[in-house]
């Protein structure tokens, strides 16, 4: 089944985490638990550090037993990666608990609903520059810097910055302090047809451990505003994890404010505990 075919299986289901990606998001899938019913679409999809859930169904208990199945019954397990699923329903929360799942992030929706009514702040402006190319390496190494310090980022690779550079509408700008790259923000700009408005996602700030607190995201962040309202921007968006109480702090006072609702909710399940239960057995 091509990826067109399945994406459109999976539209005619209430739940789906297909809705976000494309066919070049899906690794290696495991054949024996590749699913595609009436009851909803189960994919599992091997990835460099974990085996990735792809999944649409209307009753997610759908989902749970399959989850069960595979956790069961495959029998080549990398005991160093883990099931990673996606865009949880809070009410779904604890069926997955009860077969070893916990949550590893939450990302949470923030917005600016008109850029024009934001009072942007200029001030060091001049050490905030668009990324050259001779600067990609660097760039990576000060996201790299800050894996870990909210939960699940992992930093960018030399690849991801120069795709970036390359896609429509897309840039990085970089701060710099002393001629060196300290903090760095991947700014894009698309047409909402729900918001029916250019909108400016900032997808990403990461600032070097060494310069925090110094008010570099603040402004960088001030930048990216600036830029997407001159682009034509209405409205921007970011997404942040409900626990990076220091970004959100940083995003609430420029402006920036919560959808209401759940943000989107993740889970993992550490392999290691089943391969574990088997030994004990």
């Amino acid at each position: 089944m091509d990826f067109k075919e399945l994406k459109k299986k999976a539209a005619q289901h209430i739940y789906s985490s297909l809705n976000y990606i494309s066919a070049e998001d899906i690794g290696d899938v495991i054949q024996n638990f590749f699913v595609v019913c009436d009851k909803g679409v189960f994919i599992i999809s091997e990835e460099k550090k974990q085996y990735r859930v792809l999944w649409a169904c209307d009753d997610f208990s759908f989902v749970v037993e399959n989850l069960k199945k595979f956790i069961d019954e495959y029998s080549d397990f990398q005991e160093e990666k883990r099931i990673f699923i996606e865009f949880v329903q809070p009410r779904d929360i604890i069926g997955l608990a009860k077969i070893g799942f916990k949550i590893v992030s939450e990302w949470m929706d923030y917005w600016i609903e008109d850029i024009n009514k934001i009072d942007i702040q200029k001030e060091r402006f001049s050490q905030v520059f668009t990324i050259s190319e001779n600067e990609y390496h660097t760039a990576a190494e000060v996201t790299l810097r800050c894996a870990g310090m909210s939960r699940e980022y992992e930093g960018e690779s030399y690849a991801f910055v120069r795709e970036w550079v390359k896609t429509r509408n897309s840039k990085v700008l970089v701060y710099k302090q002393d001629k060196s790259i300290c903090g760095v923000c991947f700014i894009s700009i698309y047409r909402s047809s729900s918001a029916k408005a250019n909108v400016l996602w900032v997808r990403e700030i990461a600032v070097d451990p060494m310069y925090q607190g110094r008010g570099v995201a603040t402004v960088l962040l001030n930048k990216a505003l600036e830029y997407g309202k001159n682009w034509g921007a209405y409205k921007s968006f970011l997404s942040v994890d409900r626990e990076n109480f220091r970004a959100i702090r940083i995003y609430e006072k420029i402006g920036f404010h919560p959808k209401a609702g759940h943000g989107q909710i993740n889970m993992a399940y550490n392999v290691l505990n089943r391969v574990l239960e088997k030994t004990d057995v």
